[in-house]
C-alpha cells in the first residue's frame, strides 16, 4: 500500500511540474497542449464508470465503441472541433483539435502523433471555437456543475448562458429490416442567469429571463426596449443586444464606512 500512495504522488508531482513549466506559453499551429491527462481512463479521478446500457464499468475507450452503436453524436457541433483553449491562469492554447464529449464531460485533445489525450481539466477553465465566424465561448461557471456552459454575455456581475445537456434516450423503429427498440443521444437546451452563487433558469420567451437578472440590470430593460425598439424579447439575439447596452459595473468601494475621500 504504500509503494502504491508512492507511485501516485510522484505521478502528481510530476503533472503539477510539467503544468508550471508549460503554462505560460501561447502556442502556434501545432495544437499542442501541456500533457496534463492520459490516453485511457477518464481524467475525473475514477478512472471508471458505469456503461450505457447496463451496470458493468468500462474505461473510456470502451466507451467511445458504444457510442458508435447509439444514433447521433455525444460530442459538441457533432465531432472534432479546432479550438483555443483557455488555462486557469488565462494562458491560451491556440488552434487544438478537440472532442468535447457532453455526455460525460470530458475533452479529447487529437494529436497527430501518439494517443490521443484525455484533458486534465483541473488546469483548465474553457475554450473558444470560431463556428463560420461566429465565436463561440464555453466556460465552467456553474458553482456546483462542472460543466461547459455557452457564454451568450458576460459581465463581472453576470452570465447569460446557454446549457446543453445530452442524454441517451430509446426509441422505436419500424423499418421492416431493423424493428425494435433503439437508443439514440438527445440534446436538450435551456437558459440560464449565473449570479455569484445563484443561479436562475427561464424561458426566452415574451422575455422569460428578464426577471431572473439582477435588479440594478432587470430595472433597466423598459427603457432600453424603447431606446433600442426592440419590440419583444424572445430570442437569444435580442437579450444580447439588450445586454450589451447595460452600462459597465462599478467596481466594489473598498473604503472603510466613514472614510473620507481625499480630494
Amino acid at each position: 500500500m504504500k509503494n502504491l500512495f508512492s507511485v501516485f504522488f510522484f505521478i502528481l508531482a510530476f503533472a503539477t511540474c510539467c503544468f508550471s513549466q508549460n503554462a505560460g506559453a501561447t502556442l502556434g499551429a501545432g495544437g499542442a497542449v501541456p500533457n496534463l491527462g492520459q490516453s485511457n481512463g477518464l481524467i475525473s479521478g475514477n478512472h471508471r464508470f458505469e456503461s450505457i446500457p447496463g451496470n458493468l464499468e468500462i474505461t473510456y475507450q470502451e466507451a467511445l465503441l458504444e457510442y458508435a452503436k447509439i444514433k447521433g453524436s455525444p460530442f459538441l457541433h457533432g465531432g472534432e472541433i479546432t479550438v483555443d483553449i483557455i488555462s486557469h491562469e488565462d494562458s491560451i492554447y491556440k488552434n487544438v483539435t478537440i472532442l468535447y464529449d457532453m455526455y460525460n464531460n470530458e475533452v479529447m485533445v487529437k494529436r497527430k502523433k501518439g494517443d490521443d489525450i484525455i484533458l486534465n481539466q483541473a488546469y483548465y477553465k474553457g475554450f473558444t471555437y470560431n463556428n463560420k465566424g461566429t465565436i463561440e465561448t464555453y466556460k465552467r461557471v456553474h458553482p456546483t456543475d462542472s460543466r461547459y456552459y455557452q457564454i451568450l454575455f458576460e459581465n463581472k456581475d453576470f452570465s447569460f448562458c446557454k446549457e446543453i445537456k445530452t442524454s441517451v434516450d430509446d426509441y422505436t423503429t419500424h423499418i421492416p429490416s431493423d424493428t425494435g427498440l433503439k437508443k439514440t443521444f438527445v440534446h436538450r437546451k435551456k437558459h440560464l442567469i449565473v449570479h455569484r452563487k445563484t443561479v436562475l433558469y427561464g424561458k426566452l420567451k415574451n422575455g422569460g429571463m428578464v426577471p431572473k437578472l439582477p435588479f440594478k440590470y432587470r430595472k433597466l430593460v423598459p427603457k432600453l426596449k424603447k431606446e433600442l425598439k426592440i419590440k419583444r424579447i424572445s430570442k437569444e439575439k435580442d437579450y444580447i443586444r439588450l445586454m450589451e447596452a447595460f452600462p459597465e459595473p462599478k467596481p466594489i468601494d473598498q473604503r472603510e464606512e466613514g472614510e473620507e475621500v481625499e480630494n
